[in-house]
């Protein structure tokens, strides 16, 4: 719910705090990524430290999101609303990265897929949900207090549930799939070593490479959500209230899309089919609005059509990461550091560009993203089975030859 909250009020906040523009307001967004970047961080240190406590760390961030989302409203300065987006941005990157190793730790390796793509979809269904309850609440005023109070009362009850509710460990996973020490291997010691080097520069490699990609999708993603409104405002002229409904049908259609992706991953249609869709329904479809920039149904059409796109690539990121190496803490730090990383630049690059070039600026800024994006996943993909494949093979050819 809150990762879609602050758009539909962007123009409530820049009366709220007396600010001079949209893009001085937009300064949130990177507030919020600064946070979540360090929030990151402690939920993996803090993960690792206690791997059987996943629900209290968890539930404790939801219960500080629940604070910060209740004080929004509340804020009369740029500086004290930005610094409750910090916060609300730091229990956002424990939330992230504490439910992705819980789950992953739930359900094992092989078969948390289905399981990874419901709970994104649940993700969307919030933010779906949250500029209908700010419609419902605003109407064609600025006053959007009601909607955050109902929010952060959803989060609270979640975080007061999980207190009571038992916690996987999430040291398992990465200790079952612990590999042997190679020093202690007899029969071909130099092979084992050669090989378990080799692994290991890919899988990280990996990991680096997908967090990279994540950085792209989740800038384009949020960039997205948090501006469309203004944008249907200022540019294609629709009403607030039909502005709001856009900003919905967004993240509705984010929701909508990680439900099918849920159902295809359970009967096994192919992840590469799922992801390839993705990436390229979503440059297609950004280019539509491009060329019809004020067209009201180009809009719908696009918006819709986008988040029905997006939808599966965060969870197919997650899971493809987990089969190059098991998802401690550690890693889905720097996953979620990536992820971040992007949350936090391409809104404030597109928040400029709004300011200086104009509304228009927006979709052809989501276009080259999203051409990025293509080139990040092409790349990705090249380095999770061929490649691994090829540098196991080459360890193994050095070895022999040493060994000669």
């Amino acid at each position: 719910m809150i990762i879609a909250s602050p758009g539909p009020c962007l123009l409530a906040m820049v009366e709220q705090t007396q600010s001079k523009s949209v893009a001085q307001v937009s300064v949130i967004f990177v507030a919020r990524a600064a946070g979540y970047l360090a929030g990151s961080v402690l939920g993996g240190v803090t993960l690792d430290a206690l791997p059987t406590r996943g629900n209290l760390v968890l539930a404790l961030a939801l219960l500080a999101a629940a604070a910060g989302t209740a004080s929004i409203s509340g804020a009369s300065s740029l500086s004290l609303l930005s610094s409750l987006m910090v916060m609300i941005g730091l229990a956002m990157g424990v939330t992230d990265t504490a439910a992705n190793v819980l789950m992953i730790a739930l359900h094992g390796k092989g078969v948390v897929d289905p399981y990874m793509h419901a709970q994104h979809f649940f993700f969307g269904l919030g933010a779906f949900s949250s500029p209908l309850a700010l419609l419902w609440a605003m109407g064609d005023t600025y006053h959007y207090s009601g909607a955050m109070w109902a929010f952060a009362a959803v989060l609270a009850t979640g975080g007061a549930m999980l207190l009571v509710l038992p916690s996987p460990n999430t040291g398992g996973a990465a200790a079952g799939a612990a590999q042997p020490n190679p020093e202690t291997q007899t029969g071909g010691g130099g092979a084992v070593r050669c090989v378990g080097m080799a692994l290991a520069r890919r899988e990280w490699f990996v990991v680096g490479a997908t967090a990279m990609f994540l950085a792209q999708y989740v800038g384009i993603e949020v960039t997205f959500g948090g501006f469309i409104y203004t944008y249907s405002v200022q540019y294609t002229g629709l009403a607030q209230g039909l502005s709001k409904l856009v900003t919905s049908c967004y993240w509705g259609s984010i929701a909508a899309g990680r439900l099918l992706s849920t159902v295809l991953s359970a009967y096994k249609v192919s992840p590469k089919a799922i992801i390839e869709a993705s990436v390229t329904g979503a440059t297609l479809s950004s280019l539509l609005l491009c060329m019809a920039p004020a067209s009201p149904a180009a809009l719908w059409i696009s918006t819709c059509l986008f988040g029905l796109s997006l939808a599966p690539i965060f969870a197919w990121a997650m899971n493809n990461a987990e089969v190059a190496m098991p998802i401690s803490g550690r890693v889905a730090t720097i996953l979620i550091i990536g992820a971040s990383a992007g949350e936090m630049a391409l809104p404030a690059l597109a928040g400029g560009l709004f300011a200086h070039v104009g509304p228009l600026s927006l979709p052809w800024f989501i276009l080259v993203s999203c051409m990025a994006q293509c080139v990040c996943y092409h790349f990705l993909a090249g380095q999770t089975t061929e490649a691994v494949a090829e540098a196991v093979a080459e360890a193994v050819a050095e070895a022999v030859a040493e060994a000669v």
